[in-house]
């Protein structure tokens, strides 16, 4: 016998399977809910209200507003400058530990210098044709500074190469005396290279109770001034280097953190008769100067004064 399907039973089994996979698909979603679809739409379209012909090109006008302090008078703007001039100038000139100078007892050479003389605290180079020169020179601005009151018990500390025992000799305690130092006030090294001398002055110069430090050298590099400088401007204590004989032209462009820079050379002074004893003096010239200019002069040394005397500049 042969069975025919009926219609309405294989639309029945068809709309089963669909309902069962529907039912398995809520089952894999675990319950979430159906996503629903949003239609974003579409952004507006700008279109200008009129169009613009070609032929007729578009113009505009702008005018641009600015402030009135934008552009000050020129008369605040000069005055603005000078007061930066000004400031930068003290900058410079502030390189001492404090406000006091060292007067050289001469006018003339004490207005060559912005301090209105030699600071103090501050690290100073003398170059000389000769070391008697410039050991002459040294002491007779030691011998101001230990006149004061304040001084009066402060010591020299004055570092010297050994080769100086050759060249130059000792210090001789009575020229000292005759340029205002005591001998006893002085504190003498030695040492055997000049990375000692530079070691010991720089050590020297950080005890605030010497009055000063000199020390004799064949030259200095602007790496170990500074540190001096430094060094003499933390402490207050006046520092003064000689270079010697041997390297003092060449060094004489080398740069160097030297508030001031001297050259001195031996010069011949008036005698009241032939073969007396007279005073010192040197051919003084000022090479370098912070916002100074360089000058020269001859200069004696008045030895019952106590202080030099400019004959020319």
């Amino acid at each position: 016998m042969h069975l025919t399907p009926n219609n309405h039973d294989i639309r029945t089994k068809e709309e089963q399977n669909k309902k069962r996979t529907f039912d398995i698909g809520n089952v894999l979603r675990n319950g979430l809910p159906m996503l629903t679809e949003h239609r974003i739409p579409a952004p507006p379209v700008y279109r200008p209200a009129s169009r613009i012909s070609p032929s007729r090109p578009l113009k505009a006008e702008v005018s641009v507003v600015r402030p009135a302090s934008a552009h000050p008078p020129r008369k605040a703007r000069v005055a603005s400058l000078r007061d930066e001039i000004d400031r930068i100038e003290r900058q410079s000139l502030d390189v001492c530990h404090d406000d006091q100078v060292i007067g050289f007892g001469d006018p003339a050479i004490d207005g060559a210098l912005p301090w209105g003389g030699l600071p103090r605290g501050a690290l100073h180079e003398v170059m000389a044709g000769d070391n008697g020169a410039g050991m002459g020179f040294i002491a007779a601005i030691l011998g101001r500074m230990a006149a004061l009151e304040e001084n009066r018990d402060k010591q020299i500390l004055w570092c010297l190469p050994p080769a100086g025992l050759y060249e130059t000799g000792n210090l001789y305690a009575p020229g000292l005396a005759a340029y205002g130092i005591d001998p006893e006030r002085l504190l003498l090294v030695r040492g055997r290279r000049e990375a000692d001398i530079q070691w010991a002055m720089e050590e020297g110069l950080q005890c605030p109770e010497l009055l000063a430090v000199v020390g004799e050298v064949r030259g200095l590099d602007l790496t170990a001034s500074r540190r001096l400088q430094l060094a003499a401007r933390r402490s207050g204590v006046t520092a003064f280097f000689l270079l010697s004989v041997h390297e003092h032209a060449k060094s004489r462009h080398e740069p160097s953190a030297a508030v001031t820079r001297w050259q001195v050379t031996s010069a011949a002074a008036d005698t009241p008769e032939p073969g007396s004893l007279h005073d010192s003096a040197w051919e003084l010239e000022l090479i370098r100067c912070r916002a100074g200019l360089p000058r020269q002069w001859r200069v004696s040394f008045d030895t019952a004064e106590k202080k030099d005397h400019a004959e020319r500049g």
